[in-house]
């Protein structure tokens, strides 16, 4: 469990690291997809068995947490962000318990994840500056995102639009193409 919100389930992430490793290693943090509103730390896309390359990336040399996060039905954005956060803060803060070396720390997601941690990436809170960024098939534009879909129900339900589009000003803060 790395956060305990009151009136929500407690948060957890899976933790990936090599046995008896002596020195410090890089942190990934990766950030799960799912439209913001499903899934888990333990799915990638249609890998069939995604721990098990979370946990290759841990043999080559790497700590890696696979976070959750509440999603859209839970709470609205910027919770998303504000768990991803809070997930950074808790592993640098217990980085000499898990091998973890803090000043060395890259985010990984997938799709919402991908958004989620390109947002963090350029837009950071304090003790949440990472140095490195991945993104696979991200909304880094959101409101570009919401014109392919022909049902913006899922940023809607986000954003807390109601049954209406979301305002631009809304869409244009939780893009991480405008920072």
């Amino acid at each position: 469990v790395y956060a305990t919100i009151p009136s929500f389930r407690p948060l957890h992430l899976d933790l990936y690291r090599q046995p008896g490793a002596s020195a410090p290693l890089p942190l990934i943090v990766y950030v799960h997809g799912g439209g913001w509103n499903h899934a888990n730390p333990r799915v990638g896309a249609s890998i069939v068995n995604f721990p098990v390359v979370l946990a290759h990336l841990a043999e080559r040399g790497y700590v890696v947490a696979s976070i959750e996060y509440r999603f859209s039905g839970e709470a609205p954005f910027p919770a998303q962000v504000e768990d991803l956060q809070t997930a950074l803060r808790f592993l640098r803060a217990n980085a000499e318990r898990f091998g973890i070396d803090g000043a060395r720390v890259g985010l990984w997601g997938m799709s919402a994840g991908a958004h989620l941690a390109a947002l963090n990436a350029v837009n950071c809170a304090e003790g949440t500056c990472v140095q490195g960024f991945t993104g696979w098939f991200g909304a880094y534009d959101i409101a570009s995102y919401t014109r392919e879909m022909r049902d913006d129900t899922v940023v809607r339900t986000l954003f807390r639009c109601g049954t209406t589009a979301c305002a631009a000003e809304v869409l244009d803060r939780a893009s991480p193409i405008r920072f």
